[in-house]
């Protein structure tokens, strides 16, 4: 513990604000060794704030979700936590081995992670508190696609309940259920602004005091924004 709170002590993350990568011809790499191909380049524009009228703080921008300034982060998993591609296995990757032992061992003692809830793990060498595991609906399970909604409202929902239960300040969470799980962009930016709205109101949340929607694919992050500024 006392390696891992100095390892945070001592890091420097990106700041959302400050972040303006160069495009050269082909890729840019960033920070975190992965890539941003042209349309995907960070900018200051990229970044988005609200503050509820309960004072939770909700940042939206483009980023690497291994590189963001916050208590804890959020993987986007499957019910095995199979760390195979995307967000979670590029937490894996960078969480090293311990963190993939630590992951099957939760698997083995308990099972599959429910569709539409989530669990907790360390962050391995990665300097937060802890990972959270989210397991968003696929949007081919589903003959009725409210069903998968409720689901995907729920998974964002339980997230930040888990985060405010462990005590975080603040929480970074991907764009879950899109990509490969398939659910339409369009209704995916409407259950995270549900979620986020619902936690703000119904719940009597303690500790958490920031939100931060962080994905890599700027199209993502302003369909997100747009959301969040159209309510």
């Amino acid at each position: 513990m006392t390696t891992r709170k100095a390892q945070r002590a001592g890091r420097k993350f990106s700041s959302p604000e400050s972040i303006d990568e160069t495009v050269s011809s082909g890729n840019v790499s960033c920070a975190d060794g992965y890539f941003l191909d042209q349309k995907q380049k960070t900018s200051k524009s990229s970044v988005f704030e609200m503050k509820t009228a309960k004072g939770l703080l909700i940042k939206i921008y483009v980023g690497s979700i291994i590189q963001v300034n916050v208590d804890s982060i959020v993987s986007a998993s499957h019910e095995r936590l199979m760390h195979i591609r995307g967000v979670a296995a590029a937490i894996s990757k960078a969480a090293g081995k311990q963190f993939y032992q630590e992951t099957a061992q939760y698997i083995a003692a308990n099972g599959p992670v429910p569709v539409g809830s989530c669990c907790v793990t360390s962050a391995g060498k990665l300097p937060y508190k802890c990972v959270i595991h989210t397991v968003g609906p696929r949007w081919s399970d589903y003959r009725d696609s409210n069903v998968c909604l409720e689901l995907l409202q729920s998974a964002v929902t339980n997230t930040f309940l888990t985060a405010d239960n462990l005590g975080m300040t603040s929480v970074a969470i991907p764009a879950i259920s899109a990509g490969v799980f398939g659910v339409p962009r369009d209704k995916c930016v409407e259950q995270y602004y549900n979620a986020a709205m619902s936690f703000c109101s119904t719940y009597p949340y303690k500790y958490l005091r920031e939100i931060h929607f962080v994905d890599r694919d700027e199209s993502m992050v302003k369909a997100i924004q747009e959301v969040f500024k159209r309510k």
